[in-house]
């Protein structure tokens, strides 16, 4: 109504369709360039904060440019609120109520005749188009062998039903999916990155996703790293004739733990590589 241009949190991909024209991705963990220049480079007078704390992953480390701005934020836990950043306003309660409410006095406001700000859409449009929303668009299109990751979740995109369930595991496939898969409006991603998450997370929520999900396609897409952390569930889907599908990628190393040894010690690891399984 208002023309709005919207962002979610890593954890609330899925939450607004991607493909929306008001879209901007993801920001925080694993950041659409899009996102990153309109919150952090184009000065946002406000921001709308629904059901987050705005943890370190959906603020890009607590970047204090994302709080610059009038800040209102939403939650269901008053504590949550004004834990991380300086509100100005400051709203507890459920989410869908809250913007129930928020929606009536919109529409009585339109009602009595104001007007949104004309031209809106037309300078987000034309903002969208001179800013790239993926880092390397080229490797999505890449046909090189092994397939690259960017390719991968590409295909996967265009594979997968609207109403698929995508489970993501911890790890750089995590990172992989955030940023290049698509959210369609219909379709859930459900990850557990940060608070502590463990590997092998994703191996075993896509068996109970598709157990309170019957009639909805599954994948987990998971690394060979968290895959060998979890084996027990694969064999119970099995035996109980649960249809899920494990996207997995099979690099031989633990590649989050690795990629970031390299960036902190200069290119030293240690204990992130192994022998190849033969996982399929």
């Amino acid at each position: 109504m208002l023309s709005i241009p919207v962002a979610t949190t890593p954890k609330g991909k899925g939450a607004f369709p991607e493909t929306h024209p008001l879209s901007l991705r993801v920001f925080g963990l694993a950041s659409s360039p899009l996102s990153e220049r309109y919150l952090l480079s184009e000065g946002v007078d406000a921001l709308l904060v629904l059901g987050s704390s705005l943890h370190e992953n959906s603020t890009s480390g607590w970047d204090p440019r994302l709080g610059t701005g009038l800040l209102m934020q939403q939650d269901v836990d008053p504590t949550m609120i004004g834990r991380n950043y300086p509100v100005a306003v400051a709203m507890a309660g459920d989410v869908k109520s809250t913007l129930r409410e928020l929606l009536f006095e919109l529409r009585r406001r339109l009602a009595r005749g104001e007007e949104p700000q004309d031209g809106a859409r037309q300078a987000f449009a034309r903002f969208k188009a001179g800013v790239p929303a993926y880092l390397d668009s080229a490797a999505m299109l890449s046909d090189a062998l092994p397939i690259k990751p960017q390719r991968l979740m590409r295909e996967l995109d265009a594979a997968l039903p609207v109403d698929a369930l995508i489970f993501l595991d911890v790890g750089n496939n995590t990172l992989w999916a955030t940023h290049y898969m698509s959210a369609t409006g219909r379709n859930s991603f459900i990850h557990n990155w940060g608070e502590f998450a463990a590997m092998g997370y994703g191996v075993a929520s896509a068996v109970g996703g598709k157990l309170a999900a019957p009639g909805r396609p599954v994948i987990a897409v998971v690394g060979d790293g968290g895959f060998a952390m979890a084996g027990m569930e694969v064999s119970t889907a099995v035996t109980e004739n649960i249809p899920v599908v494990w996207i997995v990628l099979n690099d031989a190393r633990l590649n989050a733990v690795h990629h970031g040894q390299t960036l902190q010690y200069a290119g030293r690891t240690i204990g992130t590589e192994f022998r190849r399984m033969d996982v399929a």
